[in-house]
């Protein structure tokens, strides 16, 4: 499902932050994304942005949690730092593609709460991955979709990234800075594209993946609940944590990126999943081979000349109608 882009007249004057700025009209998948039955979406990243330089990460969601595009540990803007935008969405759009080695998307830093970015308490976190990174369950090197942080002192928040198996593994963090691990059995590092969402409803982590639930895990959280605010947040490596980054990045697209202080139901991520298989135009699978036509005979060749017959030449004509 092809969109028509819109182009900011003001985003190319002199001096301007933002060189090329394009908003797209919203799509069927983003309308579910949106409105979706449950409610409660924070931030919403539809990584559609263009250019080498762009710096913003709009968000579509409406709450102006707007991201910032190759951000180093010193929460400086570094083009090294900036992942290669316009390549083709995984799920509706364009997307963006992470190196390995420190592309990222971040907001905010870790010693402010985000206005907007509270009330957890339950939540889910969306997005469209594909990558061939390697799992790890490494301290401080976990290869990292999505990191969160609540504050330097309690370290963070959620984490979505890698495991050795190539499934999902998802970490929240409560109050008292325990992380709890879920781990999904369903590959996501295959070079594949694949739908991943993860939830908390304060009693049970579950992983989707590709609209099937993988796992379940119910964590004994010590009588602390999840963290109810967000400090900050980075996209494609490491996690914001005290000013810096800890984890690893990963080399990969990574698409619609959507945060929540609800619990999607299966049925809104199923539905999810399936507008953003048909927004991407995915090919269809192969039909069957139709049946051979008939065989034809061909005519029969002319008389020779006189006391010599010539044998007519029967040609056979098979194949497809």
């Amino acid at each position: 499902m092809s969109q028509k882009p819109v182009l900011h007249a003001r985003d190319h004057l002199p001096g301007g932050a933002d060189p090329l700025r394009i908003v797209f009209p919203t799509s069927q998948y983003s309308n579910a994304i949106i409105n979706n039955p449950e409610g409660g979406l924070v931030l919403y990243w539809k990584l559609d942005e263009l250019g080498t330089s762009t710096t913003a990460a709009v968000d579509s969601s409406g709450n102006g949690q707007d991201g910032v595009y190759g951000v180093d540990g010193a929460a400086v803007v570094d083009p090294t730092a900036h992942p290669t935008l316009g390549v083709a969405g995984l799920a509706d759009g364009t997307a963006a593609r992470f190196d390995g080695v420190n592309d990222n998307v971040v907001i905010g830093d870790p010693g402010a709460t985000l206005t907007g970015l509270t009330g957890f308490g339950v939540m889910s976190v969306e997005c469209w991955a594909e990558t061939t990174t390697a799992g790890s369950l490494a301290f401080n090197a976990l290869p990292t979709i999505i990191g969160a942080d609540t504050s330097s002192a309690n370290g963070r928040f959620f984490n979505v990234t890698i495991d050795p198996g190539g499934g999902t593994n998802y970490v929240v963090f409560n109050t008292a800075g325990t992380g709890f691990l879920a781990t999904g059995s369903i590959v996501i590092n295959d070079g594949a594209r694949h739908h991943i969402v993860c939830t908390f409803d304060a009693t049970d982590m579950r992983i989707y993946v590709d609209g099937v639930l993988d796992v379940t895990h119910t964590p004994s959280m010590a009588g602390h609940p999840l963290a109810d605010h967000l400090h900050a947040l980075s996209v494609g490596g490491g996690c914001p944590n005290g000013g810096g980054f800890i984890n690893a990045n990963i080399a990969g697209t990574v698409d619609e990126v959507a945060l929540y202080t609800s619990v999607l139901a299966l049925d809104t991520i199923q539905t999810q999943f399936l507008l953003g298989q048909a927004s991407s135009g995915a090919a269809g699978a192969t039909g069957a081979t139709g049946p051979a036509g008939p065989s034809g005979v061909g005519a029969t060749g002319a008389t020779g000349a006189a006391a010599s017959t010539s044998l007519g030449l029967i040609i056979a004509l098979g194949g497809s109608e």
